[in-house]
């Protein structure tokens, strides 16, 4: 009876750590298509799909906006579920600093010479 019960709770546990460690694993991975938008720019509003893919320990991507157009994303630092990338979005130089929560994203949109940032908000396919 006392074995039983040893080895009830030890898979118990084992159960409880794996699923933890499978949820932890899951909601640091931040790949994929995300489709984003910036409104209220002086230039207008934006939108197109930002794809991540995950190398090893960092990430690379690419924006592409509504017109097909295509910009590059560089991880430059990581901490949890935040994300920061320098990029040349819409022929700027910009820093996007993203948080991710479940299936969205919120970003600010640094563009060099700016006095402020724009918002981003994405959500995955």
């Amino acid at each position: 009876m006392k074995k039983a019960l040893l080895n009830s709770l030890f898979f118990g546990l084992l159960f409880i750590i794996s699923t933890a460690n499978a949820q932890k694993k899951k909601a640091s991975d931040f790949a994929g298509t995300w489709n984003y938008e910036v409104k209220n720019t002086p230039s207008g509003d934006y939108a197109g799909k930002i794809i991540l893919v995950k190398n090893k320990q960092t990430y690379k991507g690419e924006a592409i906006n509504k017109n097909g157009i295509k910009y590059r994303f560089d991880l430059v630092s990581m901490k949890g579920n935040l994300l920061v990338f320098s990029s040349n979005l819409e022929e700027t130089n910009s820093t996007v600093t993203a948080t991710f929560k479940g299936n969205t994203m919120t970003a600010n949109v640094k563009v060099l010479g700016d006095d402020f940032a724009y918002k981003m908000n994405a959500t995955k396919q």
